[in-house]
């Protein structure tokens, strides 16, 4: 679990809401890429990332299989779904 970020703010949105959203929109729109911020700081990258805008800002869940920093997505939901 954690945020949507992206990869030019990375764990500078540590919970999700409508700021941490539009920053995420601009900055991916600026060609960073959807990340994973979790609570404890790190930073995940993200396969699949056509899977990750209408989430952009916002607490997931995330399924799939971790290596190193990077997740290979199988799911991502919001989270407490």
């Amino acid at each position: 679990m954690g945020v949507v970020s992206d990869s030019h703010c990375g764990a500078k949105h540590p919970t999700a809401g409508d700021d941490a959203a539009a920053c995420v929109g601009k900055c991916v729109a600026g060609g960073a890429t959807y990340v994973l911020a979790t609570p404890d700081g790190k930073v995940n990258q993200l396969d699949n990332q056509d899977k990750f805008k209408e989430y952009a800002g916002k607490s997931v869940k995330v399924k799939g299989a971790a290596n190193g920093d990077s997740i290979a997505v199988e799911s991502v939901e919001a989270a407490g779904t």
